[in-house]
Order: C-alpha cells, then structure tokens, then sequence
C-alpha cells in the first residue's frame, strides 16, 4: 500500500516538473522571440 502510495506521488511530481518545464520552455521561446524582433527592429542589418 506504501510503495503504491509513493509511487502515485512520484508520478504526480514528475507531471508537474515536465508542465512547469514546458510553460518554462514556451515563455523562453517568446522572450527570445520578442528579443531577436527588438534587436532586428533596433538595428537593421547593413550591407
């Protein structure tokens, strides 16, 4: 019954880690996403 017990818990911790890992990864997207527009908005590439 423990070892069961345990093992429910481990999984629901691992399901919240790769869904905080993966909102993590998607905001990291969208700031580098937002920096690379700024910084191409900012300064155009000269020939």
């Amino acid at each position: 019954m423990n070892l069961q017990h345990r093992k429910i818990v481990r999984l629901r911790v691992h399901l919240k880690l790769d869904s905080i890992a993966s909102d993590l990864g998607a905001l990291a997207r969208q700031m580098a996403a937002k920096v690379l527009h700024l910084a191409l908005d900012h300064h155009p590439i000269e020939d």
